[in-house]
């Protein structure tokens, strides 16, 4: 009797199962595959693929990896097709927030455009707002102008002048530049006087003097003579100039300016 029903049990398990099961059928070709109906399947058309996605979907729009369809770029910088970078493509308008470049002006900064800016402590974790004397001190640094003297009306040599005493922190290389212009012109004739620059060597102790720009005869208002020397400075010394060859004959008398600039390259 068990048997009996362990049987029928056997059957009706069969005949459910064929009853909730049904196999697809082969679509025929390779594809995305459809199912169009109990048991029956097609290769997917572009209309039952575009159904999937969301928005307004057609030849002219792209599906979207967020399951939309959008609008395509159909030009860039109003060129179409395989577009390249092109000189012009970009300026400074639109990438500064629409500021024409004409109504721009660039200055060294001062103390007071720096705000916010954080130091931290050598050897710590330990970060403060920075001194007005610290953003002082690296706006000098980055301007690199560590000292300036400027002479006006000058009708003699110029004797020797301290223009900047180095720190005892400062040894290393320094910019001299030195700039005469005749402002007025002697009568006859004149020489414009030859520009030298002093200093004591880091490495050798050794007191050094150079030319920096030779002597001018020129003599003409505006006539110039200027020129640059790099110099390795110790600390705790000073840096010097003078000039030497002034002449001026006539009534009136040979004058000119005498501008210094020293900056400190590190």
């Amino acid at each position: 009797m068990k048997r009996v029903l362990l049987c029928l049990l056997l059957a009706m398990a069969r005949l459910s199962f064929a009853q909730t099961v049904t196999d697809l059928s082969d679509p025929g070709a390779n594809g995305l595959v459809f199912r169009n109906s109990l048991g029956g399947t097609r290769i997917a058309a572009s209309a039952d693929v575009i159904g999937l996605f969301s928005g307004a979907c057609s030849v002219s729009t792209f599906m979207r990896g967020d399951g939309s369809c959008a609008t395509a770029v159909s030009s860039v910088f109003g060129r179409t097709g395989a577009v390249t970078a092109t000189l012009g493509d970009y300026n400074l308008a639109l990438i500064n927030g629409g500021i024409a470049p004409s109504s721009q002006t660039y200055d060294f900064a001062t103390n007071a455009d720096v705000v916010n800016v954080v130091t931290k402590t050598a050897g710590t974790s330990t970060t403060d707002a920075a001194s007005t004397a610290f953003v002082g001190t690296a706006v000098a640094n980055a301007n690199r102008v560590v000292a300036s003297t400027d002479l006006t009306n000058q009708s003699a040599n110029v004797g020797t002048t301290t223009v900047y005493a180095v720190p005892s922190d400062k040894a290393g290389i320094y910019e001299v530049t030195i700039v005469t212009v005749i402002t007025q012109a002697a009568t006859t004739s004149s020489t414009l006087p030859a520009g030298q620059t002093f200093w004591t060597d880091q490495d050798t102790s050794a007191a050094n003097g150079v030319q920096t720009h030779g002597a001018s005869t020129a003599n003409v208002l505006g006539g110039t003579a200027s020129a640059t020397s790099y110099i390795s400075a110790k600390a705790s010394t000073n840096i010097q100039f003078n000039n030497t060859g002034y002449a001026s004959s006539g009534a009136t008398p040979l004058k000119y300016s005498m501008r210094v600039r020293v900056k400190y390259l590190g």
